[in-house]
């Protein structure tokens, strides 16, 4: 194993190990999609709930403290380009939905045409590993800076792009709200507790009978 590990550059190494912490009891929590073994990610938009619109107007500030309350975090900007992309590697994408951009909801501009639909409410709007409107709908507020002073936003339905992809992004102040902007929360998988089981009743416990008992005349 040392002399294999040694002929592996040390990032993928890292990123193979990880991919097996999911069957050493490593996931993420309900509600978000667990991919490369690395990361989890919302499945829909904040607050991450089928059939309810995505939040808006929304600084990265007020994002950052909204995933932070939930336990988790804003999105890198690499993680939420992998998470619309899906997988590089061929082989992994046999049996997943192709992701086309042009199916969720987006305009030409930075605001969508109609405003935000309820989340999941295009279900042909899915990445290859099951993440809603992760284009289209509202931008989303990530972790990524932008130069010196800003902070990214991705997805969104582009700025005068005529075919929208998964690398379309935007970039704002962090104090800054707009009624476009939204979030998307991401965090790293942990051991999650397992269900608590149903109680059991003792084997030695009293047993008892229902009788239908006349009454005595």
């Amino acid at each position: 194993a040392d002399a294999m590990a040694a002929e592996i550059l040390p990032e993928s190494l890292a990123t193979f190990i990880s991919m097996f912490d999911r069957h050493k009891g490593i996931s993420c929590p309900e509600g978000m999609i667990f991919i490369d073994g690395t990361f989890c990610a919302d499945i829909h938009e904040t607050p991450n709930k089928s059939g309810e619109k995505p939040a808006v107007g929304l600084s990265w500030a007020d994002a950052a403290r909204i995933c932070k309350e939930a336990g988790k975090r804003l999105c890198e900007g690499e993680e939420w380009s992998r998470a619309c992309s899906g997988p590089a590697c061929a082989p992994n994408k046999i049996n997943m939905p192709a992701f086309s951009a042009m199916a969720c909801n987006a305009a030409l501009n930075m605001t969508p045409a109609v405003g935000v639909y309820p989340s999941g409410s295009r279900p042909e709007c899915v990445s290859p590993e099951g993440v809603a409107d992760i284009f289209g709908n509202a931008w989303e507020w990530t972790n990524e800076d932008y130069k010196e002073r800003y902070k990214t936003l991705r997805g969104g339905s582009g700025n005068t792009d005529t075919t929208p992809t998964c690398e379309n992004n935007g970039w704002g102040l962090p104090g800054t709200a707009r009624s476009y902007s939204g979030a998307r929360c991401c965090a790293d998988p942990a051991v999650q507790p397992p269900p608590s089981p149903a109680p059991e009743q003792p084997a030695d416990a009293p047993q008892t009978e229902t009788k239908n008992t006349q009454p005595l005349e």
